[in-house]
C-alpha cells in the first residue's frame, strides 16, 4: 500500500494532459501506475468530454510529429550540400540537436548524410586532380 500511495503523490502533481497522455500510451507503463492515473483522473474536475477532447488532441500532436519525422531535405538543400561542404556542416552543427527536439529526424539524419558525402565527394575530387597535375608534370606539359 506504501508504493500506491508514493504513487499517488507522484502522478498527483501530473497536469491532466499529462495523465491523459500515459493513458493514451498505456502499454508504457505498469498496471499499477495505471489504476493511480485512473484514479487522479476521477477525483479531478474533468469531464469525459474533456478527457476526449485531449485525447483527439494527443492524437493530432502524434500526427504531426509523425509528420515532422519523415520530412526530409529539399533539392536545393541536397545540391548546396554536395557542392558546398562548408553549408552543410555549419547548417548540420547549428541545427542537429534544433532539429531532433522539434522531431525533424529524417532532416537531421539527411544533412548529417549529405555534409559527410560532400566531405568524401570533394577529397576525392581534390586527390583526381592533385593525380592530374601529378600526370601534366611528368609528361612536361606543366
Amino acid at each position: 500500500m506504501h508504493e500506491s500511495a508514493a504513487l499517488y503523490q507522484k502522478y498527483d502533481r501530473f497536469s491532466d494532459e499529462e495523465l491523459v497522455k500515459i493513458l493514451r500510451h498505456h502499454e508504457d507503463y505498469i498496471p499499477e501506475v495505471l489504476q493511480v492515473v485512473r484514479k487522479i483522473l476521477q477525483h479531478r474536475p474533468i469531464s469525459d468530454q474533456q478527457v476526449n477532447r485531449l485525447l483527439a488532441g494527443l492524437a493530432e500532436e502524434e500526427q504531426k510529429a509523425a509528420h515532422r519525422a519523415r520530412i526530409s531535405l529539399g533539392l536545393w538543400e541536397k545540391i548546396a550540400f554536395l557542392c558546398v561542404p562548408l553549408i552543410g556542416a555549419i547548417y548540420w552543427t547549428l541545427t542537429i540537436t534544433e532539429n531532433r527536439e522539434l522531431g525533424f529526424f529524417t532532416r537531421a539524419r539527411e544533412s548529417g548524410i549529405f555534409t559527410v558525402a560532400s566531405l568524401v565527394l570533394w577529397a576525392f575530387i581534390w586527390y583526381l586532380l592533385s593525380l592530374y597535375v601529378e600526370y601534366l608534370k611528368t609528361h612536361g606539359i606543366l
